[in-house]
């Protein structure tokens, strides 16, 4: 067996192992179309990252950071999401919001202090619930 089957088998024994907790993010609902011919079937949305506008989150699908990134930014509740502050160079900042419920291994988890703050990242997650959110930003 390759290394890159050993590190996937890994990867699925942490995450049984009863150390998954929920996490909490706020990301763009993106309205889009799916495969070559648009139709009223093949309308869908994406949940996209509001920073990079390109990092795209599928439910139930664990999600990977890349590894030149800190991870992703998640938080431990919902009020905290919803509080999040996003850069105003974000790419998405004034698209429709969506707040998910992710699984995340603890293992993966860091946290550190930015400007007397708790940041929480990980560099795994797996969405697992969504609700959608008011605009932030409404049309003048």
């Amino acid at each position: 067996m390759g290394k890159k089957k050993e590190k996937e088998k890994e990867k699925i024994e942490c995450n049984v192992d009863g150390e998954i907790i929920d996490v909490y993010k706020v990301v763009a609902k993106v309205m889009g179309f799916r495969g070559a011919h648009p139709g009223p079937r093949s309308r869908s949305s994406r949940l996209l990252s509001i920073y990079d506008g390109m990092t795209e989150y599928v439910m139930h699908q664990w999600c990977d950071a890349p590894s030149d990134s800190r991870g992703f930014f998640v938080h431990k509740s919902k009020a905290e999401a919803m509080r999040t502050a996003f850069p105003r160079r974000s790419k998405l900042l004034n698209m429709p919001r969506c707040l998910i419920r992710c699984r995340a291994r603890t293992g993966d988890v860091c946290s550190y202090t930015k400007y007397g703050e708790a940041i929480l990242t990980t560099s795994r997650l797996r969405p697992v619930e969504m609700w959608e959110i008011d605009l932030v930003y409404p049309s003048p």
